[in-house]
């Protein structure tokens, strides 16, 4: 069965994310100025700059977190099958729907399945970032609702689509340690038996890839030992933006590259995925670290390259990045200016829903791939082949799903097709 991958999107309601620690996360003057979060080259930029268009692709992300999450599988399924009408005239859209008669096509080619990875983000609750209001609230551990969620929409979109679907959902673990004990650590990554495939993880919300504290580095040294003994995944969120409840110079520190290296020194076969390929927005990371022979322009990217040279496991997604279609001009022309061996690492990833702040749709993100200078041979890397040696999948040939031997050998284990 051939399958098409995105390795990087959301499944998020609006009853999801825990506003109040974001707001408190930025309380300094000037936070936001200071991260780059108005940089013209994230959010008030290019279509944006258009008036109401910011407005208007806020609108359209809440409508798609509207739940239940079944409900926004749905939509996905029928924005691909081209029901819904192109609002932006300058937006890039498919001339014809990428889902017909029951398959997805892409570049001509047919495959049966998209296999979307969902990355729950862990939005439980410190009760020190909350202890100031003067009105109390209940901590919530969010990540342990939202996942057995996640796991109920799987289950009933399986059922109400038994004549025919179109998405697979190997969904990731969102964990966040600082805010757990070393058993809630242990329940979340329990779930990698109950049909999530992956761990992912987000500096913004306060993941230290590398505490000082003992007690707050054992209990991330427990994701990286369970994971690198068994082959599982990791994605960590790599750009200078995000959901950040942390001042910026913090989750700035702890979301680049090199910010991994004591991590990969010790478990140098870990499987991490840099999201966003590293892409930096603010001003003064765009001014101070560009060299006249790099075609990418941010440091962050290229401290990721080297990382993939020095690891044999390290990957680099295309999700939100991809928003722009210079971000696909700039890579393609640094692997063909030597780092041809690179494509080996690289995943499509589309970051939706969040990437509906800069684009009209699904359909309009997987546009922009198909219009990008990879050639068909890149797609299939990045799609298809990439993807099914970073989530441990049998190739595209075979019926079934894989995951590591229990007893840590790292060989492949026969599943039922998910």
């Amino acid at each position: 069965m051939h399958r098409f991958y995105d390795v990087h999107m959301h499944l998020m309601t609006l009853e999801h994310p825990s506003l109040v620690p974001f707001l408190m996360g930025s309380n300094e003057a000037g936070d936001f100025v200071k991260s780059g979060m108005f940089s013209p080259s994230f959010i008030l930029g290019g279509r944006n700059l258009k008036g109401g268009t910011l407005v208007h692709n806020m609108g359209n992300l809440l409508q798609c977190m509207t739940g239940p999450m079944e409900r926004i599988l749905t939509l996905l399924e029928r924005d691909l099958r081209g029901e819904f009408i192109q609002r932006s005239a300058d937006t890039h859209y498919p001339a014809m729907p990428f889902w017909q008669d029951g398959k997805f096509w892409f570049r001509g080619k047919a495959y049966e399945r998209i296999v979307i990875c969902p990355l729950l983000m862990d939005f439980s609750e410190d009760p020190k970032e909350l202890e100031r209001l003067y009105y109390e609230s209940p901590v919530e551990d969010r990540i342990f609702r939202y996942a057995e969620e996640m796991l109920e929409a799987m289950r009933i979109y399986k059922q109400n689509r038994e004549d025919g679907r179109l998405f697979d959902i190997l969904p990731f673990i969102g964990i966040t340690p600082r805010v757990h004990t070393e058993h809630e650590v242990e329940r979340l990554l329990a779930y990698l038996e109950k049909g999530f495939v992956g761990v992912k993880v987000y500096p913004p919300l306060g993941f230290n890839p590398w505490p000082r504290d003992r007690q707050e580095r054992r209990k991330v040294e427990m994701i990286y030992e369970l994971c690198q003994w068994n082959s599982i995944p990791i994605i960590t969120h790599c750009d200078d933006q995000g959901f950040r409840i942390v001042p910026y110079q913090t989750a700035w520190k702890w979301s680049r590259p090199n910010g991994w290296i004591q991590v990969l020194d010790k478990y140098p076969e870990l499987k991490i995925d840099f999201a966003h390929f590293g892409t930096t927005y603010a001003i003064q990371n765009q001014n101070l670290h560009v060299v006249a022979r790099q075609c990418l322009s941010s440091l962050w990217s290229h401290e990721l390259l080297e990382l993939m040279h020095r690891y044999p496991n390290i990957y680099g997604d295309l999700s939100y990045s991809g928003t722009n279609p210079l971000f696909y001009q700039r890579l393609r022309m640094e692997l063909a200016n030597g780092e041809e061996e690179i494509k080996e690492r690289i995943l499509f990833g589309s970051d939706w829903s969040i990437n509906l702040m800069k684009i009209e749709s699904y359909s309009a993100y997987l546009e922009l791939l198909e219009e990008s200078p990879f050639s068909d041979q890149d797609i299939n890397l990045f799609a298809t082949i990439n993807p099914e040696r970073f989530l441990n999948i049998l190739g595209t040939n075979d019926e079934t799903y894989n995951k590591p031997d229990p007893e840590g050998s790292g060989h492949a284990k026969k599943i039922p097709e998910a």
